[in-house]
């Protein structure tokens, strides 16, 4: 029970729901593996992520999701985006999970974008002309672990910012 209360206050701390007034993030000390964990290394990379794309055409929205997935387990949120602009929602996951998938669909079902490349930290980008809701669904591919989901705002300079940060080939739409 006490290893739960420990995992659970861990990840509320790592992702919580809070907004950061401007731009100004906190970075956590690096995670140790010694008592640390998958969460604390987790928060740290949630942290670093936040801390690596903090400039003034990037904010940190919010934490869309967070928890735990098993294999070929998924979780799907709901983003609304106003018109001209754009979104980055990046997933980030434990050592555990060595592949999740991430696609952003429309209300009507059809497929907006997708990051289906084999790493653990898709990330899927749009910018809106009109207002619209998409949907993130996030799997993973291989592996389980704990996860968390981060949505950032921004103009489309930013994208590339996010895309810098993660590395690899976000899927992103901008039309």
């Amino acid at each position: 029970m006490r290893a739960r209360a420990a995992i659970a206050l861990a990840l509320t701390s790592a992702v919580g729901c809070h907004r950061q007034a401007g731009n100004t993030l906190p970075v956590a000390a690096p995670a140790t593996t010694a008592g640390g964990g998958a969460d604390e290394v987790l928060r740290a990379r949630v942290d670093e992520l936040r801390a690596s794309v903090a400039t003034g055409s990037v904010r940190f929205e919010r934490v869309l999701s967070r928890g735990f997935l098993t294999p070929h387990g998924q979780v799907t949120s709901a983003i609304d985006v106003a018109a001209g602009e754009c979104v980055s929602v990046v997933a980030v996951g434990s050592g555990a999970i060595r592949d999740l998938d991430a696609h952003f669909y429309d209300p009507s079902g059809d497929l907006v974008v997708e990051d289906v490349e084999p790493d653990a930290h898709p990330t899927v980008q749009l910018c809106a002309t009109a207002p619209r809701r998409i949907y993130h669904a996030l799997e993973a591919f291989d592996g389980q672990g704990a996860y968390a989901v981060v949505l950032f705002k921004s103009d489309r300079a930013g994208l590339e910012v996010v895309a810098r940060a993660m590395g690899g080939h976000p899927g992103a739409s901008t039309g």
